[in-house]
């Protein structure tokens, strides 16, 4: 059974760069020269949930919404591309950014809450310009920018476990993780369905953000700004003059593979998420057809996804532990969204739709229980470990910003949105190809 204790997550601590040689062969601790009480571990979820709540609300609902009411039912669906396309292309440079800012400046107040409120609050500051936004150059700005203080709360919420958890308490944080983020988007997409004003529905989710980053800085105990103890004594290794990284060797197969497969997996399930309330208004004739009834449709469609993704997130990685297979478990959740894309083109209707839901939630969460596993696995260095993982998160960055562009495009060519769903059994089934490829997953 492999040993998936490092590195549990993809995501990077921005503390993690500089000693993730040290940090895979076992010498990276947490820092304990303040303890982590049950609250802070409760004011953690609370300030993720806050987060992922904005997230959910603005990604899944209010930039359909007020695309929707900005360019018309002509124009809306390559005027959302546009704005999704380049928030996602501005948070692929907020990340690691942000996480350089809080890394390299420190401040009186601790290492990292500080900077978790103050994205809470400035997150809160951006999301009122989006609300106001009059024209769809306005909502791509604002857009754009409100990516940079989510991502500056985000970036240091995701070193709590590795900064803060002691190693054999690291998986199951990472679950609760999980939970707390598809529960906090859920959440989000659900109070939109029972708010009228637009501004309103900005406000509410940011709100929670910013009471949550708060509640975090004033009620819990930060860790000093160098909280990594590393072996003194173990020198970091360095590359000859005239050697190749070995990202560009032949240690790095598997890991280009996973890239690509990941790649192709995510990329088909944002495909469907970022169109799916123009799928209800125009494809399934949800209600009475009007936005508003999309939207309150939305939120039953978000749940039926939810409660599937965290049964399976939970139990999933438990079951890959006890048989010592992963590769399985991603080729098996990839091609099980070829059933609701060929349900959903041949059965357009609600019905079928939630049943199609179920099976993607059941799907995604399969795959995301092994899914940090398999990138563990396939590292192909642990000097670069930390570099690599960056890498590799592009691989969940960007098909944010090519799947809407894919999906506007057969939109706009076929006029049926059916054919988005086809377009997602096509690239889960190549993702799945291409991990049959991985060697060294198990």
């Amino acid at each position: 059974m492999e040993d998936t204790t490092h590195d549990e997550k993809t995501d990077i601590p921005p503390s993690a760069v500089e000693h993730a040689d040290d940090r895979m062969s076992g010498t990276f601790e947490p820092d304990r020269s303040v303890p982590t009480t049950l609250w802070t571990y409760i004011a953690f979820v609370i300030a993720n949930f806050g987060l992922c709540s904005v997230y959910g609300a603005v990604l899944q609902v209010l930039l359909a919404t007020h695309v929707d009411v900005l360019a018309g039912p002509q124009n809306r669906v390559a005027q959302l591309a546009v704005v999704t396309g380049v928030g996602a292309f501005s948070s692929m440079i907020a990340q690691p950014v942000t996480g350089w800012i809080a890394d390299r400046v420190h401040l009186p107040f601790g290492k990292r809450n500080i900077w978790i409120m103050i994205g809470a609050v400035f997150s809160l500051i951006c999301l009122f310009p989006m609300a106001m936004s009059g024209s769809v150059t306005m909502l791509v700005i604002t857009w754009a920018v409100c990516m940079w203080p989510l991502n500056m709360m985000q970036v240091n919420l995701a070193a709590f476990i590795p900064e803060r958890t002691p190693e054999n308490h690291r998986g199951f944080l990472s679950g609760v993780y999980a939970v707390s983020q598809f529960g906090g988007s859920a959440f989000g997409v659900v109070i939109m369905g029972y708010i009228d004003s637009l501004t309103v529905k900005y406000m509410i989710p940011g709100v929670i953000c910013a009471v949550a980053g708060i509640l975090y800085f004033f009620t819990t105990k930060d860790i000093r700004n160098t909280s990594a103890k590393v072996d003194s004594g173990k020198k970091r290794p360095t590359r000859a003059k005239g050697q190749r990284d070995v990202l560009f060797t032949a240690r790095a197969h598997d890991f280009w593979l996973t890239f690509a497969s990941r790649f192709c997996v995510l990329g088909s399930y944002y495909m469907i998420t970022g169109y799916m309330i123009y799928t209800l208004q125009e494809y399934i004739h949800y209600g009475d057809g009007s936005m508003k009834a999309a939207t309150a449709g939305m939120a039953v469609v978000t749940m039926v996804i939810t409660v599937g993704n965290l049964t399976c997130s939970l139990i999933g990685g438990f079951i890959s532990d006890r048989l010592g297979r992963i590769k399985i478990f991603v080729i098996g959740a990839a091609l099980l969204w070829v059933i609701p894309a060929l349900v959903m083109f041949f059965i357009p209707s609600w019905p079928a739709l939630l049943f199609s839901c179920a099976i993607i939630g059941i799907g995604l969460g399969t795959y995301n229980s092994v899914d940090k596993a398999l990138v563990a696995r396939v590292l192909p260095s642990h000097e670069t470990a930390a570099r690599d993982l960056g890498v590799i998160n592009f691989a969940d960055a960007g098909p944010q910003t090519v799947a809407p562009t894919i999906a506007a495009t057969i939109v706009m060519i076929t006029h049926n949105y059916g054919f988005i769903f086809i377009a997602m059994g096509v690239f889960c089934s190549i993702g799945a190809l291409i991990a049959t490829r991985i060697r060294n997953a198990n």
